[in-house]
């Protein structure tokens, strides 16, 4: 197998997007590439980050690809030619996996290409653009990335402070919860909110300064909207209190905060702004908790560094699934062998096979056809 890819490590947005590939065109190009004598099967990955070409051919069937893609998409290539990395073989099979498990991704871990890989097959397959090689080699892709992503943990550690703090929001010991976003129509407290959504059970208010406006209530409308001078007044009933505006003011302090609460109940301050937008003394407040945005840098560094460690270990366990792959695709050509093997030996002898060895193998090989026929005659004496 060979792969040509023009990803986000060798190619700006500019040149990736010369080569994209709508379906249609994916389906067009199939048919051009397989109508020639060199491509016998080929699989495209296109996405916003990566154009990829997996492909079987007849020896020159490499240069023949990198001309019929530069061919099909109008690009000299003396323009195009740099921008390709080129994976062959044994690379080639480990470069899918890692691009499967998400580790070759622009964010490590993201789960959305391996949806992406998974239909960028069957749509190849469906075109009739695969074969066994490629039917293989992208299956067993497919399932060795899901096992390494569950192994490792890979995409369950969170490395944005959207999804931060909406883990502490999830966390929060409660099971219907009350959270006022202040500022939530900024950028980062719609982020916030966003990711915020994701889990039932969440009571959301935000304040806003531009109610008919703002486009997130328009997606969201189970958002409750409301002005910013009433804030200490859901303050009052909020479990959760996020802070994210560009204020140059605090928008909770320790004072106004004591004077307008009336339950007594656990509350947990997120204040998510540069400057701070809470009185840092609101955490030194009976059932009061604060996290600032120190605390999230911290936390995604140290989610970073995990995650660094995960996208290591899933190497590790791309490297153990490309063996596993390429051993299957050599079992499988021995398999189409054994029609010419068995006249062989029929002609000429069980003998001459062995004998073979001694002319045709190095001593490590021997040594492994030794132990495999020891190992063989062992299991069929018993």
């Amino acid at each position: 197998m060979n792969v040509i890819s023009i990803s986000y490590k060798s190619a700006p947005i500019e040149i990736r997007s010369l080569f994209a590939f709508t379906e249609e065109e994916q389906e067009d190009f199939y048919k051009t590439a397989l109508n020639s004598n060199q491509i016998s099967q080929c699989v495209i990955i296109s996405t916003c980050n990566r154009c990829e070409i997996y492909f079987e051919g007849e020896k020159g069937s490499l240069k023949y690809m990198e001309q019929l893609i530069c061919r099909y998409k109008g690009i000299s290539p003396e323009t195009a030619l740099k921008y390709f990395n080129i994976y062959t073989e044994h690379t080639a099979v480990n470069h899918l996996l890692k691009v499967a498990c998400g580790i070759d991704s622009m964010v490590l871990g993201e789960d959305e290409i391996l949806r992406q890989v998974k239909d960028a097959y069957n749509t190849a397959h469906l075109c009739g653009a695969t074969g066994f090689e490629l039917n293989t080699v992208f299956k067993m892709a497919v399932t060795a990335a899901k096992e390494i992503k569950t192994v490792t943990g890979l995409s369950k550690t969170p490395v944005s402070i959207g999804t931060l703090t909406a883990n502490e929001v999830f966390a929060f010991p409660k099971e219907s919860k009350n959270v006022l976003i202040i500022g939530i129509t900024g950028k980062i407290g719609s982020i916030a909110a966003k990711n915020i959504l994701k889990k039932p059970g969440i009571n959301l208010t935000g304040t806003s300064r531009r109610h008919f406006e703002d486009k997130l209530h328009s997606s969201y409308p189970d958002i409750q909207l409301i002005d910013f001078t009433k804030r200490y007044e859901y303050i009052d009933e909020a479990d959760i209190i996020i802070s994210a505006t560009s204020s140059p003011h605090y928008t909770v302090t320790k004072d106004e905060l004591i004077r307008h609460t009336h339950i007594k109940k656990e509350r947990l301050f997120i204040d998510l702004a540069v400057p701070a937008d809470i009185d840092s003394d609101v955490g030194s407040l009976e059932m009061c908790r604060l996290f600032d945005i120190d605390y999230f840098r911290t936390l995604s560094e140290s989610n970073n560094t995990r995650r660094l460690k995960e996208a290591a270990s899933a190497g590790e366990y791309a490297e153990k699934w490309t063996d596993d792959i390429i051993k299957e695709l050599e079992y499988h050509r021995i398999i189409e062998s054994l029609p010419q093997l068995k006249s062989i030996v029929e002609n000429h002898g069980l003998e001459h096979l062995v004998y073979s060895l001694r002319k045709l193998a190095d001593r490590s090989q021997t040594e492994a056809a030794r132990q495999w026929f020891d190992n063989y005659i062992k299991e069929w004496s018993r």
